[in-house]
């Protein structure tokens, strides 16, 4: 058990510290001898100085106590509302893959506050199972296109602005050595993915273009989300 809090602890701590190191200058260091001498704080010690020694302890307190010092020191404040989502079945091939998947492209709107922003589902289901199967769910960073050579695989609402400005050829297929459908498929998972960037554009105007506009303004902007 206090090992098991250790190593969260350490893990925690050593984001913690790596935020304050990347906050006090503009530049980095891979000097470790510039690095000034620090003592990391206890991670099971709760604000009010107790100690924790049980599960319940930590979930119930220190834990808490953490993610608040995240949220006010890193990520902001998740907001609470809730946004409405909605799901439109574009494409389906049961013959993805060379028979092993059902591919599936399915387009989720999100709206909230007026606005409304889309995101381009991907999914791949195998065949070879019946009812449910366990799933790996993961963002993409260079676009659904970026899985495979499929030309039927259609470009996320991000890429298909940037096709429609840019004369640069799409890198199809660019990150399939990061996506092993077969082995997945083949070991009987299926896959979900979606670009990140269709949920927050990585770029300096991203915000404005993405699900943050859902929601109404923080009224903390310190702590924004």
């Amino acid at each position: 058990m206090k090992n098991t809090f250790r190593l969260l602890g350490w893990a925690t701590l050593l984001l913690c510290s790596s935020f304050t190191f990347a906050q006090s200058s503009n530049e980095a260091n891979y000097d470790e001898s510039k690095v000034p001498k620090f003592t990391l704080p206890d991670v099971l010690m709760c604000n009010d100085g107790t100690h924790v020694t049980s599960v319940r302890q930590w979930e119930k307190h220190r834990r808490p106590e953490l993610l608040k010092l995240f949220s006010e020191q890193e990520y902001g404040y998740t907001p609470k509302e809730k946004v409405k989502v909605s799901y439109k079945l574009l494409l389906e091939n049961k013959m993805a893959l060379e028979g092993l998947a059902t591919q599936q492209q399915i387009m989720v709107t999100f709206k909230g506050e007026g606005r409304s922003v889309k995101a381009l589902m991907l999914v791949y289901i195998p065949n070879q199972r019946k009812g449910r199967v366990p799933v790996f769910i993961g963002y993409n960073f260079q676009g659904n296109h970026s899985l495979n050579q499929d030309e039927e695989v259609l470009l996320s609402p991000y890429f298909q602005k940037l096709d429609n400005n840019s004369e640069s050829p799409l890198n199809r297929g660019g990150q399939a050595s990061r996506w092993p459908l077969q082995m997945i498929i083949g070991r009987g998972y299926a896959l979900v993915t979606m670009c990140y960037n269709d949920i927050f554009p990585d770029n300096a105007q991203g915000a404005s273009e993405s699900v943050k506009m859902l929601f109404k303004p923080s009224s903390h902007p310190d702590t924004d989300w």
